[in-house]
């Protein structure tokens, strides 16, 4: 579980799985061909409740709108 690192879920999902490849970020294929990155970030930015789980770079990802970031493999 990783709390967001600069408010944006998107980016946060990026350098969280970066991190777990061992690898770059812009080594990483863009987010937006498994979520929609705006659609993400605005689930988080205001005072909302819910979950959206979904499959990027061989990862399941979940993002909650509490602030937290769970990358499974």
């Amino acid at each position: 579980m990783t709390p967001l690192d600069d408010g944006t879920p998107s980016v946060t999902v990026v350098n969280t799985v970066a991190d777990v490849e061992g690898t770059s970020f812009t080594e990483l294929p863009p987010l937006y061909e498994a979520v929609d990155p705006d659609a993400l970030d605005a689930m988080c930015a205001g005072d909302t409740s819910g979950r959206v789980t979904f499959e990027y770079h061989g990862y399941t990802v979940t993002v909650e709108a509490n602030e937290r970031v769970v990358v499974q493999k």
